[in-house]
Order: structure tokens, then C-alpha cells, then sequence
């Protein structure tokens, strides 16, 4: 059985799934002319930036075109539904990897983006998703198999520990008003003491200027960051898993994150009180629980570490590569 990788970014964890079924992996458009990542690292060649905000969907008819150079298989594996065009008119069972918010727009987005993507689904035949959370998302739009298989977290990368006693607080990732970075510094400003790491690159969110705000830009340790901080929180209105979570976790900070993102499934099984509302004044109180008690705060970073740890890269490879081959028969 020939099976072809199909990839937008991609995301190390797709990749390292992918690695289980495939060694053959291709853009879904010529990195020449559309490289994800040039918008998220300095220094990375590409005009993905541009293309995405003022023709975003000139993309497609790309994709499709590069479509056309791609190998026969008898399986393509994408890594979202936006790689779907590249594989639409080649015969083959399509596998697509749910771990983005594709679905969540579905609900809310409608007229053109709305139609292509319902469209490009149709071509799809199986899911496999990151969450249960985005699982059942994915339920409301199509009736294909679909399986749950957790990403994992880097083990060997994340080994320092955190200090638990800093009321520092933290959130990884791109600063985008869907994850609500607003909460988090109305928070702040309610609790009114540590101060705020934002550990990665300004998105559509202008963070304002304050002493206790630190924005550090894109880097590729941030681990250096997180453990200077002893709580991490993502508010976001719409997250499919939340890898940056399970990176603070195996630190042992103890994290705060709504029940919207994939991750909350996990968070649950630390502690429920973790779960927050999409508010300051919750998420405040639970940034003051959590300091308040410091041998509660020392269990949980425990506890934080022992469920980490169970989400190693061999383990979640092994679970994909199971479900895909369950899949495939």
C-alpha cells in the first residue's frame, strides 16, 4: 500500500505521525510560492503572508494544480481540510488529520469559505482527530469514521521544572484574539502581583505596554521562559488540542484552560478546578486559589508532570499509526 503525506506547515506532531505510515511527504503548494512558516519565524523564506491576506483564496486553484504533480497512491494523508484540493481529482482514499479549527469556522463562518470547505469535505473519507473536542465538532459535518488519537509531548525538550512558588503567569503561542490574551491580563491587573510571560510571536492582538508584560517575540526555546513562571493559562474561545499546554505541564506549572480547548479532556483528569470561564474574574480566582495553597499548587505540579509524561512520542505514533491502518482496511 502507497501511501503520500500531504502537508500545510507541517506541524512537527503531523509529521512525526505521518513518519509511522509514510516516508513520502509533499507540500500541498510549491514552498516557493507559499511557505507557512515564513509568518511565524523570522528569517524563513516565503510569500505566505501576503498570499494569505490578500488572495487567501487563490490557494486552492494552487493547490489543486500542484495536485496534478503529485505521485499515485493509494492512500493520501493530509494534514488539515485545507490540503484536500491537492489530492480531490487523484484516486485514492483520503485520511485527513483533525487538529486545527477548521470546524469551529464551519459554524461560524459562512458565504464562500463556508461552501469550499463543505465542498473539499465531501473528498474526504476518513478523520483522525487530536481531541475528542474536535471530534464531535467534525461529527456535526460529516458521518465518516473518525478516531481520537492525542498528540504527545516532547520529552526530551521540555526537562527543566518550573518554579512553582513564581506568580509569574504564561501562555505559549501565537497572541491572537482567539485565545483570549485579554482575560489573561485583565486578570493580571485583578490579581495584582508576578508578572505576565507571552511567550511567542504578536499575532492580531496588540498586547498593551506595561512593566509586568513581557512579550518575547518567536523563539525556539521556550522553555527557557515557562520556567520562570508557576501558572500558565489559554482562555481560548476555540483550540483543537493545545500542544503548548502539555509543554507547560511536564514542567509542572500548573495550567488554567477552558473547556474549548481539545487539552481540557486532559486538564480534567489533574484537577477539574483547572477548567475556567471565559472571564477575568474567574480566571483571577483561580489564579489566586492556586497561590494561595502552596503545598496544593506543589501536588498539582505533580500531578501535572505524572500526566504529561504518559504522552511520549513513541506511544501517540503507535496510536496513529494503529487507527490508520484500522482506517485504511
Amino acid at each position: 500500500m502507497k501511501v503520500l503525506f500531504v502537508y500545510y506547515n507541517p506541524h512537527r506532531i503531523h509529521e512525526s505521525w505521518a513518519n509511522s505510515v509514510t516516508s513520502e511527504h509533499y507540500p500541498f503548494v510549491w514552498k516557493w510560492l507559499f511557505n507557512f512558516r515564513a509568518t511565524l519565524k523570522p528569517g524563513v523564506k516565503g510569500i505566505a503572508s501576503k498570499i494569505t491576506a490578500k488572495l487567501p483564496f487563490i490557494i486552492y486553484p494552487l493547490s489543486i494544480l500542484r495536485g496534478l504533480f503529485l505521485p499515485k497512491a493509494d492512500v493520501y494523508l493530509v494534514e488539515s481540510l485545507s490540503c484536500v484540493p491537492a489530492v480531490y481529482f487523484r484516486k485514492g482514499k483520503v485520511i485527513m488529520i483533525n487538529d486545527d479549527i477548521v470546524f469551529y469556522l464551519l459554524q461560524e463562518k459562512k458565504g464562500l469559505y463556508n461552501l469550499f470547505m463543505r465542498f473539499f469535505l465531501k473528498r474526504v473519507d476518513a478523520i483522525i482527530s487530536s481531541s475528542q473536542l474536535v471530534h464531535n465538532y467534525a461529527k456535526k459535518f460529516t458521518k465518516v469514521p473518525n478516531k481520537v488519537v492525542y498528540p504527545f509531548v516532547d520529552t526530551k525538550k521540555y526537562t527543566k521544572k518550573s518554579n512553582v512558588k513564581s506568580k509569574n503567569l504564561c501562555f505559549t503561542g501565537m497572541i491572537e484574539k482567539q485565545k483570549r490574551p485579554d482575560l489573561i491580563i485583565e486578570a493580571l491587573n485583578q490579581v495584582g502581583e508576578g508578572k505576565l510571560y507571552f511567550i511567542g510571536k504578536q499575532g492580531n492582538f496588540k498586547v498593551p505596554k506595561q512593566e509586568n508584560i513581557i512579550v518575547t517575540g518567536w523563539t525556539s526555546s521556550p522553555e527557557n521562559y515557562l520556567q520562570k513562571c508557576g501558572v500558565y493559562i489559554n482562555p481560548a474561545e476555540r483550540e483543537a488540542f493545545g500542544m503548548a499546554v502539555m509543554e507547560a505541564m511536564i514542567m509542572g506549572i500548573p495550567t488554567l484552560v477552558s473547556d474549548r480547548c481539545g487539552i481540557a479532556e486532559i486538564v480534567k483528569k489533574i484537577d477539574k478546578r483547572l477548567i475556567i470561564e471565559l472571564n477575568s474574574e474567574n480566571i483571577a480566582q483561580k489564579i489566586k486559589w492556586l497561590n494561595s495553597n502552596l503545598k496544593e499548587k506543589q501536588k498539582i505540579s505533580k500531578k501535572c508532570i505524572q500526566i504529561a509524561k504518559q504522552y511520549t512520542e513513541k506511544k501517540s505514533q503507535q496510536n496513529f499509526r494503529n487507527t490508520f491502518m484500522e482506517l485504511t482496511k
